[in-house]
């Protein structure tokens, strides 16, 4: 059996099987074995028995037994792969022999038992046997995709081609060929591999549903056709009625009797389903309360009881809005309206500036009603305000019952300005007016500039009123004045007046002034502010100046002309005689001559100057000398130095160059040469300069050899080398120089001028200097692909820019994806990359991990992804309840998320149960039922007339199944039983009835008459038949023909023959008894065909594509004979049609017969198909191969073209274009710029410019567009371009010479290109506009400190009055020109505000001139006398200063000191102290007034000391006293400040100072405390301290009193500070205090100043006999802490700071 017939018998046998998911079919029939030969030459056999397959393959390769056993395997059953096993267990064997089987299985097993079941798969392969146990498929490897497609499908019948290279876990499915049912599919494994093809095909044998719907059913359903031969079609029996009704499909005659019947139902249901309403119902029946959604139902059983209600009725709402748009003028329906229940109201509120309210009821249908209210607009009524407003026109009428929003306006009236605006609100009232009418006036000033020779508009014209006037005065030289008004317009009259310059008419004297040159004739009429100048005259020094002076003419004449003289005699000149006394004092050109001395000749002689200085020396004192020797013989010259050599000294002289030898003379006493001595012989060179020629040159020339001194041999650059001659030069020792000169290649100098881009590595170094004609090539920069390249021209110039591209590396598209699927996938944003840049995938939902990461390497390179996603898994079995089945099975343990499980019914009914891993360990709720079943066939007997119940009775069957028994032959109708519950069935129902069929198998409908001739037997005679069939009028009433458009099927005495419709290319007439009693079809003409099914005739026969038909009359009586024939080359039909062939468009043809549309019109080879229309020639420079349909013809590569039209081949594309030169047979390149290429010629290099002439682009096409650039030209003679220089211009490209400027005038630099760069030079002025000309600005003007175009015709500027140029006040011309107004500078002795303003400098003050500062002040503590001084010599010491010789500048006095200043004799001052006890109140006092004031310490009317006890702080004026310091407060004499008032009893912190003798203290006794004891100590002037016992049973005072002439001096610290003593003699004998250190031999000062220092020292001791200042023992005590005493010690002014302390230190 080949695979044909293995194919077919399976299909047959899957027919056979009826289940539906059935993996491994075990029929009853004969089939043993079925041998398929597969690709790689194995044999395999496909075995049926019980559960069992076996393959055997001896070579395993593209294994055929695989196809073979997916015959045998439908839908779910496609994991068993038995290729896949084999494959993995036998990897690399030469042999393997593999047997699966199904342990426990039946011929009635299903899928999803062999799922469940354990497999059992044995192998063998060379070296030994193994079996492995499985469950499910095993993926021995991972993959990404499957490459190819699942294995070949038979009989032609191929996989969709998408199906290669698909990923895993793609399903890759293909329809059965057309006339079968079903498809056939096939997984994408993990392993790589596709999966055994799963599916089936089955043959159509019922193309539509049954024909005829049977008594009282409901019609049979859709999904009955197109059915395969077995199938069922059952139909429900209508309302009221019980019973089944179903046909099979025959593969010999279509649909089988109807078996079963629909019955009315013999039993009654009592009453309502239940007692009271289902809830939200209108009551039984079941329709929803309303509209609402929904229903409830319930069914009369057929035991006569109503079932439980089924179904809800939901609450009827309106789910959307009550319109979809917002009403017009509403501010939209609220999203809460939406879902609103019904009988609620949706209302909403209208927009700003309407008025109304709208809504919309929720019917109980769940629909809006229509929208009800409206929205009006609001108005305002009237106009904003009754009253027309101030200064302004009335509102307009067109203002009343202006909508919300609208504003209405008016314009003010006539000479005010703005306008007036009121909108209409929201509540229908106007607002207030806003806006204002102002006077109406001009903006701004009359004019944008100021007039000219005016001061400026003043900025209070802005803004003036309508009728008001601004006027403006001249400037400052000008006389006049200019007014504009505001017109009621709002503009500015135009300006009226004009400024006119003030002058001086005449010159500034009558008369001319003595010892001066007359004043020039220019002066006469000079503008004011400008001076007259004229010079002294000759012999006389000086310049006299009057200036013109607005009002007052010209001023007085200042400057003097003094006569010059040249004082004292003129330097002595070397061997002259002396000048004589007189020449002292002569004036102005005086000549002073003095001989020469004796034994010299000649005179000198010096003349008075213009500067009073005796000129150079004139003449000289020479001793007799020799005039230049007669010349020698030839070939020598005397030197220079020879003339006027003295007498006696010799002439010497060596030969000319090239001769050899010397010649002497000698100048005699009478002054005359002796004869010549010596001669002269000429030096040669022998033989040429170098032996060999020298390298790039031509060689020495022969006529180089024995060539004189001085003779040059030249060695010129070999032809193609430039650069300098070889020259030497014969040298005078007849020897050649050293060759100079040099010939090279041309090069390019420096580094390419290109710019190197970003994604550059910049010009390598070995580009330098790079020789003419080559390239320059720059690599990519890393990450970066291509190169760029520029040239070294011919001309041995660079090309501007460069060519190429780099672009950056990157890795297109995405990483490769993981071969388990197990990412959320690589982002697009990973696309096209950058080199070394990294791509991250996060791992898929129900995958956890890391994710992969992946990283660009290189360019289109990928890294492997590196990372992992672990799937998650449910590590539980499920424990959700399955009613009806076998439960969860064990396989559910550790699955995957998103895989399922499934338990199976325990019947073949129902799905089963679905669950699946929804995340790591979760499940989800499970899906499926099993639903209740019949197990066997009804109980009751089928009645007599029946065929018995059906087969399917007696298999498992759901609740609802009905079971029926066909009737017997020649009866029609059917017997019903249904299974109402759990193995019950229901009543029998249904009957038998006679079959019309019987009389013929197309009589639908049939009657009983009576058979002619007998006695009242009867027969049943067709009455109508089945559509497709017509009933044969022969009267007798047995047959159905087909009817026109319809055959029958297969032969008229074959009972399962059907009519049906004609078939499409074929028509059928229909059948009859005599013509066709077959109702067979009939073929059209060949090349006609029929375009449909069901054609009734032969006129429904058209042409078929490719085929044209023609029509030609065949004789006189007008019949026709049509002639069908395949359309020629060059035509066309696309058929179903009655024409002929179309021709192609013009040119155009095929390239066969039959061609069947336009698309088959191609042009030939040299043309192109132009829009499908004609064929066209291809033009120069393009070509076609081969017929086409092209829209244009190929083109050339760029750059060349063909040698004509027409062309054929890529071959003829040979010719360089204009502008471009071939770079290979296949490639051109344009020509850079700077070069030509003029023809269409097999050229391979472009022409050079010539004279480096350019080109403005590349690829010039010929010498025309060879020019000199803008801004450069080709000089007359010149060999080459160069660019304009200074002054001068081209425009635009061209070969015309460069153009000046025009006198004067420059450009900013060489190489302009427009007149518009032509410049006035800084500090020059236009003086000519056409020509254009420019002038130096000077004597009293100044131009711009910059160049500018000569469009501004800018002109030199007169300086500002009291101002001049520098070449004014010297009277020297200008060296350079006036560029700013800066160089307008002062005459000295004036100076320059910060404002401008020039003034003479005040005393104090001086400038020196020839500049624009102000007057400089003399300095700190300087002045001058006098106005307008020149120079720091006019400077003196002011008052209250003083010179300080030290550092030599002046500094103020001090106070107490004073100064009257310098004067012009005595420059200097000293400051002079106040007298004694007097002092200043400040610094800088300037008279002995100023001291009015006492020192501090001092007071009253002669400024003494102050007295004991009292203070001043200097501040006091004289006569006042000193102030007396407060109560119990004293101070020292000559006390300063209140600061200085002590206390007069200083408190020792308790503590009390211990006496080395206690006998020493004077007791007290009485007194009660230590206050009196203190009281005490203050009454008694001798009292140094006290101390007072605290002990209330002592109670004692004690004071300690001074010894007027004790031998020891105690200084006690009076203050805080540690810097005021109070100082006391005491017996030298006694120690106070407690002892701190000896300091040794100290002065009273010192040793008070070491108290100082020591915190916790308070008293000094030293020795009475060193005071006042006298060295001696210092010792220093403190004092002890007793809280038993109280202590403090006694202080008075006068032993504050005694007198004889004072200059102690202290």
């Amino acid at each position: 059996m080949d695979s044909k017939g293995c194919w077919a018998l399976a299909c047959c046998l899957l027919a056979l099987a009826s289940v539906a998911d059935a993996v491994i079919v075990a029929p009853t029939s004969t089939l043993s074995v079925c041998d398929l030969t597969n690709s790689a030459g194995g044999t395999a056999s496909c075995v049926n028995s019980a559960g069992i397959i076996s393959v055997t393959s001896a070579s395993y390769g593209r294994a055929a037994d695989s196809r073979c056993i997916a015959l045998f395997t439908r839908s779910t059953c496609a994991a068993i792969d038995v290729t896949s096993k084999a494959r993995s267990l036998c990897d690399g064997k030469s042999s393997c022999n593999v047997t699966l089987s199904a342990v426990g299985l039946s011929s009635s097993s299903i899928c999803s038992d062999i799922w469940n079941k354990e497999l059992s798969v044995s192998y063998t392969c060379t070296g030994g046997a193994s079996t492995v146990t499985s469950n499910s498929p095993s993926s021995p490897a991972t993959a990404t995709s499957c490459a190819g497609l699942p294995e070949a499908l038979p009989m032609g019948w191929a996989w969709p081609s998408s199906c290669s290279g698909a990923a895993v876990g793609t399903v890759c499915k293909q329809s059965c060929p057309l006339g079968l049912l079903g498809s056939v599919s096939s997984n994408c494994t993990s392993s790589g591999a596709w999966s055994v093809s799963t599916g089936a095909c089955l043959s159509v044998a019922c193309s539509s549903r049954p024909s005829s719907t049977p008594a009282n059913a409901a019609g049979w359903p859709s999904s009955c056709a197109p059915a395969a031969a077995g199938d069922v079609c059952r139909a429900n029996c209508s309302t009221g009625f019980i019973g089944s009704v179903s046909t099979t499909c025959s593969s010999s005659f279509g649909w089988t009797s109807v078996v079963g019947s629909c019955v009315r139902s013999t039993f009654v249901c009592s009453g309502t389903p239940t007692t009271a309403a289902p809830a939200n119902t209108a009551g039984w029946p079941s329709s929803c309360a309303g509209a609402a959604p929904g229903s409830v139902s319930s069914t009369c059983s057929s035991s006569g009881a109503w079932s439980s209600p089924q179904g809800s009725c939901s609450q009827v709402t309106c789910p959307s809005l009550p319109t979809q748009q917002p009403p017009a003028n509403s501010i939209g329906w609220p999203a809460t309206c939406a879902g609103l229940a019904a009988g609620q109201t949706c209302g909403t509120k209208c927009a700003e500036g309407y008025t109304g309210q709208l809504q919309s009821l929720c019917s109980a249908a769940g629909s809006w009603s229509s929208v009800a209210g409206s929205c009006m607009q609001v108005t305002c009524a009237g106009t904003p305000t009754q009253e027309q407003p101030a200064n302004s026109q009335p509102w307009p009428a067109s203002c009343a019952g202006m909508a919300v929003g609208q504003a209405c306006a008016t314009k003010c009236a006539e000479g005010f300005t703005g306008h007036l605006v009121s909108s209409c609100s929201t509540t229908g009232a106007w607002s207030p007016v806003e806006g204002v009418c102002q006077p109406a006036t001009c903006p701004g000033l009359p004019t944008q500039e100021p007039p000219a020779n005016s001061s400026g508009w003043p900025d209070t014209c802005a803004g003036m009123a309508i009728g008001q006037a601004c006027s403006t005065s001249c400037d400052e030289g000008y006389a006049g004045q200019l007014i504009s008004s505001c017109s009621t317009a709002g503009d500015w009259s135009p300006v009226e007046g004009v400024c006119q310059q003030a002058t001086c008419p005449g010159l500034p004297t009558q008369e001319q002034p003595a010892n001066s040159q007359p004043w020039p004739a220019s002066c006469a009429g000079l503008a004011a502010g400008q001076a007259c100048v004229t010079k002294c005259a000759e012999g006389f020094s000086g310049m006299l100046t009057s200036g013109c002076y607005i009002g007052e003419g010209w001023s007085p004449v200042e400057g003097r002309c003094e006569q010059i003289t040249c004082a004292g005699l003129p330097p002595p000149s070397a061997n002259s005689a002396g000048f004589p006394a007189s020449c002292s004092g002569q004036p102005y050109k005086a000549l002073c001559s003095a001989p020469c001395a004796p034994g010299f000749s000649g005179a000198v002689s010096s003349t008075c100057g213009e500067d009073g200085q005796w000129s150079e020396m004139e003449g000289a004192c020479a001793l007799v000398f020799c005039k230049a020797p007669p010349p020698p013989a030839p070939n020598a010259f005397w030197p220079a130095n020879c003339a006027g050599m003295a007498a006696s000294a010799a002439c010497r002289t060596k030969c000319s160059e090239g001769f050899s030898g010397a010649l002497s003379t000698t100048c005699t006493a009478n002054g005359t040469w002796s004869a010549v001595e010596g001669s002269c012989t000429q030096i040669t060179c022998a033989g040429v300069p170098t032996l060999t020629p020298i390298a790039n040159t031509t060689g020495w020339p022969d006529a180089c050899l024995q060539q004189p001194v001085g003779s040059v041999c030249v060695s010129r650059c070999a032809a193609g080398y430039v650069g300098t001659n070889l020259t030497s030069t014969c040298t005078a020792d007849g020897t050649w120089s050293q060759p100079e000169g040099t010939c090279y290649l041309p090069f390019c100098p420096g580094a390419p001028p290109a710019k190197t881009p970003a994604y550059g590595t910049g010009w390598p170094a070995n580009c330098t200097n790079l020789p003419a004609n080559s390239a320059c090539r720059q690599a990519c920069a890393p990450g970066y692909s291509g190169s760029l390249v520029t040239r070294c021209f011919s001309n041995a110039t660079w090309a501007p820019g460069f060519r190429g591209n780099c672009t950056r590396d990157t890795c297109p598209g995405l990483p490769a994806a993981s071969a388990q699927n197990d990412t959320a996938g690589w982002p697009s944003s990973c696309s096209d990359a950058a080199v070394n840049e990294s791509c991250s995938a996060p791992c898929a939902a129900g995958w956890s991990g890391q994710g992969y990461k992946a990283t660009c390497l290189a360019k289109n390179t990928w890294g492997a992804a590196s990372g992992s996603c672990i799937r998650d898994r449910c590590s539980r079995m499920p424990t959700e309840p399955t009613p009806n089945s076998a439960g969860w099975p064990a396989s559910c343990a550790n699955i995957a998320s998103g895989s399922s499980c499934r338990a199976a019914c325990d019947s073949p009914f129902g799905p089963g149960y679905s669950i699946q891993c929804s995340g790591k360990d979760s499940w989800a709720a499970p899906t499926g039922t099993c639903p209740d079943i019949c197990s066997g066939p009804p109980t009751s007997e089928p009645p007599e007339d029946s065929r018995g119940w059906g087969a399917s009775c007696a298999n498992s069957n759901v609740v609802g199944f009905r079971c029926i028994a066909g009737c017997a032959p020649s009866f029609k109708g059917r017997y019903v039983s249904s299974c109402l519950g759990k193995n019950q069935w229901g009543e029998v129902a249904g009957s038998c009835e006679p079959m019309c069929k019987d009389v013929h198998r197309g009589c639908a409908t049939c009657r009983s008459v009576r058979v002619p001739g007998s006695d009242n037997s009867t027969e049943l005679q067709c009455s109508t038949c089945f559509a497709g069939w017509r009933l044969r009028r022969d009267g007798v009433g047995k047959t159905c023909d087909c009817s026109a458009g319809f055959m029958l099927n297969g032969t008229a005495d074959a009972d399962s023959s059907w009519c049906v419709p004609c078939p499409r290319g074929q028509y059928c007439p229909g059948g009859s008894a005599d013509s066709n009693p077959d109702s067979r079809a009939f073929n059209c003409t060949p090349g006609l065909a029929t375009i449909s099914e069901g054609a009734r005739s032969e006129q429904q026969c058209y042409t078929m594509p490719g085929y044209g038909r023609s029509i030609t009359q065949n004789d006189d009586r007008g019949t026709v004979k049509i002639d069908v024939f395949i359309c020629p080359i060059g035509t066309y039909n696309v058929g179903g049609n009655t024409v002929g062939c179309t021709k192609c468009g013009t040119g155009l043809t095929t390239t066969k017969t039959g061609a069947t549309n336009s698309t088959a019109c191609v042009a030939p080879p040299g043309s192109f198909a132009d829009m499908g229309a004609s064929a066209k020639t291809c033009p120069r420079g393009t070509y076609t191969t081969d017929f086409n349909s092209l829209p244009a013809c190929l083109t050339c590569p760029a750059g060349i073209t063909t040698v004509r039209d027409n062309s054929t081949s890529i071959g003829h594309c040979k010719l360089a274009r204009k502008g471009y030169y071939l770079v290979n047979a296949t490639a051109a390149e344009e020509c850079p710029m700077g070069s030509y290429q003029g023809r269409e010629a097999e050229v391979y290099k472009c022409d050079e410019c010539p004279y480096g002439y350019q080109t403005r682009v590349e690829g010039a096409g010929g010498n025309a567009e060879c020019m000199a650039p803008p801004g450069v030209e080709l000089q007359e003679g010149a060999e080459w371009v160069s660019e304009c220089g200074l002054g001068s211009y081209k425009e635009g490209w061209n070969k015309n010479p460069c153009k000046p400027c025009g006198n004067g005038l420059t450009t900013a630099a060489a190489g302009s290109v427009s007149a518009e760069q032509c410049l006035i030079p800084a500090g020059w002025g236009v003086v000519s506009v056409t020509p254009p000309a420019a002038a130096m600005c000077a004597n009293g003007s100044y131009g711009i400190n910059s160049t500018r175009p000569v469009a501004s015709n800018a002109r030199c500027v007169l300086c500002p009055p009291n101002l001049f140029t520098r070449d004014t006040l010297s009277g020297a011309p200008a060296a350079v020109p006036y560029t700013s107004e800066l160089d307008c500078v002062l005459k000295p002795g004036w100076g320059m505000s910060g404002t401008g303003e020039v003034k003479v400098c005040p005393p104090g003050t001086y400038n020196a001139g020839y500049n624009r500062k102000p007057c400089q002040e003399c300095g700190t503590g300087f002045t001058s006398i006098e106005a307008g001084g020149e120079d720091e010599d006019a400077c003196v010491v002011q008052s209250g200063w003083a010179m300080d010789i030290t550092f030599g500048i002046p500094k103020p006095c001090d106070v107490g000191t004073y100064s009257t200043g310098g004067t012009t004799d005595t420059p200097n001052a000293e400051c002079v102290p106040c007298p004694a006890g007097f002092t200043t109140q400040k610094d800088e006092a300037d008279s002995e007034e100023d001291c009015d004031v006492c020192v501090a310490g001092h007071g009253g009317a002669n400024c003494t000391a102050c007295p004991y006890d009292t203070f001043s702080t200097g501040v006091h004026k004289r006569g006042e006293a000193c102030m007396p310091c407060a109560p119990h407060t004293v101070s020292a004499r000559g006390s300063r400040h209140n600061s200085e008032c002590l206390p007069e009893l200083v408190d020792s912190d308790n503590d009390y100072f211990p006496l080395s003798n206690d006998s020493a203290w004077d007791n007290h006794d009485g007194v009660d405390s230590a206050l009196d004891c203190g009281m005490l100590c203050i009454s008694d002037s001798t009292c140094v301290m006290y101390r007072y016992s605290t002990d209330v049973h002592l109670r004692k005072c004690q004071l300690l009193l001074e010894v007027p002439d004790g031998g020891q001096a105690i200084a006690l610290k009076a203050d805080s500070a540690g810097t005021g003593y109070a100082v006391y003699r005491v017996d030298a004998s006694l120690k106070v205090g407690v002892r701190l250190s000896d300091e040794g031999s100290r002065t009273p000062g010192e040793c008070m100043k070491a108290c100082s220092g020591t915190n916790a020292c308070e008293l000094a001791a030293m020795d009475a006999a060193a005071l006042p200042d006298s060295a001696g023992p210092c010792v220093l005590f403190g004092s002890e802490l007793d809280s038993d005493w109280v202590g403090m010690y006694h202080v008075y002014g006068s032993k504050l700071f005694a007198d004889m302390m004072q200059g102690s230190g202290s």
